[in-house]
């Protein structure tokens, strides 16, 4: 099905993504059910193995999700290249990380969760 093909509610919507122990994985398919279920997105999936492929026919997607688990302090280094290109013209891209132990700094040092997320949102995403 090409884009002249979908529905004006349907939008084609790829989700790259990197993950070490598989959290980032579950976040994808959460997002994945809701915008297919919801909202008739027709939805392709990826991790990082399959980047050069996507990188190829990015032009054929409406909407693109870019995800990683946070390591250390860092982003997968394969979805971090990939989300620092000049490639989304013409796209709306949404950028989300998995960030578990953000939340242990709550217990660790009594911070409020609202705190633990801000920070995570300025040293995860906005940087």
């Amino acid at each position: 099905m090409n884009n002249s093909e979908l529905t004006m509610n349907e939008y084609k919507t790829l989700i790259l993504f990197g993950t070490r122990k598989g959290m980032t994985t579950e976040t994808v398919s959460v997002i994945a059910g809701i915008l297919k279920d919801r909202f008739s997105h027709i939805i392709d999936i990826s991790d990082t193995k399959q980047i050069r492929h996507y990188k190829k026919i990015i032009h054929e997607y409406d909407n693109i999700i870019i995800g990683s688990s946070i390591v250390s302090g860092r982003w997968k280094s394969r979805i971090l290249s990939f989300a620092k290109q000049n490639i989304f013209a013409n796209k709306r891209v949404a950028i989300f990380v998995t960030a578990g132990g953000t939340l242990n700094k709550i217990n660790k040092y009594g911070i409020t969760k609202e705190a633990a997320v801000n920070e995570a949102i300025e040293k995860y995403i906005e940087k």
